[in-house]
């Protein structure tokens, strides 16, 4: 009888353990999640970012294009429109 109290101690013990670690377990998982969460928004931010960076390439491209045409008109103006 005083070996199996032992032994039923020993398990309540190791029960107890055994429950520590899954809480502990838990919130790890819960943390996980959270930093998931978060590097999913940063993805989704960067990916902005670089929609709103090829829009800018392509608005300075075509600045670019039409700049020559700006200036000869500007020159011309300036000449006194010859």
């Amino acid at each position: 009888s005083d070996r199996i109290d032992g032994m039923n101690e020993r398990i309540g013990g190791m029960s107890d353990r055994i429950d520590g670690m899954n809480e502990r377990i838990g919130g790890m998982s819960e943390r996980i999640g959270g930093m998931s969460d978060r590097i999913g928004s940063m993805s989704e931010h960067i990916d902005s970012m670089n929609e709103n960076i090829t829009g800018m390439r392509g608005e300075m491209r075509d600045g670019f294009k039409s700049l020559p045409k700006e200036m000869a008109k500007e020159l011309r103006d300036l000449l006194g429109g010859r």
